[in-house]
């Protein structure tokens, strides 16, 4: 009997250790940086990719657990006006940025501050995921000096185990996200600054 138990003990756990691997949650796969996927790293795209929608992208993870992965690709300024998207936005503002594909007409705020609202969700040190109705109180005159926010159209998704898999095959490279690199006015270069710094590691 105690033997039953203990077979049926480590087939459970057996179990686990495959649905977190496949899930990407705690038996993680490494890209050639050592570095785990999580939240607040950065996703490099790989050379070898041709997707235009990922091309030469570097993606801040905002999510990463179980149930999937979320990110925002950081270093793509929008084409289109942002007033043509988001009406009430003021005329002077110009920090729109093309997220991902998917939901590509629903925004996500990125906000850098050291006293964000209390519903904000925490990526780095400073930087967190607020609602758009918390950049429009700063831009009117609610917010706190020395904030700053970005805006994105859409997101980038991965459901369980598919980042895994993609990382696996060479197609990201993961390295430690940096909040002045997300808001630095040309984050439209970062990508081949990553990889002229040596960051990223080739095959």
């Amino acid at each position: 009997m105690k033997r039953t138990r203990l077979a049926r003990a480590w087939k459970f756990l057996l179990c686990l250790m495959l649905t977190l691997t496949a899930a990407g949650g705690t038996a993680q796969v490494f890209g050639q940086t050592g570095m785990a996927p999580r939240v607040g790293t950065f996703l490099v795209a790989a050379e070898a990719i041709k997707d235009p929608r990922f091309q030469q992208t570097v993606i801040l993870l905002v999510r990463h657990d179980l149930g999937g992965t979320v990110g925002l690709v950081v270093n793509r300024p929008a084409v289109v006006a942002p007033q043509k998207v988001l009406p009430e936005l003021p005329e002077q503002f110009a920090g729109l940025f093309f997220g991902g594909p998917v939901s590509p007409l629903r925004p996500m705020v990125l906000l850098r501050s050291s006293n964000p609202p209390a519903d904000s969700l925490a990526v780095l040190e400073r930087t967190h995921v607020v609602g758009l109705d918390e950049v429009l109180r700063h831009l009117t005159g609610g917010g706190r000096p020395g904030e700053l926010f970005r805006i994105y159209l859409g997101y980038a998704g991965w459901s369980a185990g598919q980042l895994a898999r993609e990382i696996s095959r060479g197609d990201w490279q993961v390295v430690a996200g940096e909040e002045k690199a997300i808001f630095e006015e040309d984050p439209a270069g970062l990508w081949e600054r990553l990889h002229q710094a040596g960051t990223i590691i080739t095959i």
